[in-house]
């Protein structure tokens, strides 16, 4: 990200900004998802007894 963004300063496009920002949310998000599969085992609704709803 930070790349990206001094990437856009110095060749004077604003549009790697947007680029770096979009890339680190998705990054974020993915990181979210991949901990609470492995913390649960599924993506989905939480269960109960184990069983899925």
């Amino acid at each position: 990200m930070l790349l990206l963004s001094a990437l856009g300063f110095v060749t004077e496009r604003p549009d790697f900004l947007d680029i770096a920002m979009l890339y680190a949310l998705i990054n974020f998000v993915s990181t979210i998802a991949i901990l609470k599969f492995f913390r649960y085992r599924a993506l989905g609704r939480a269960t109960t007894r184990g069983e899925e709803v």
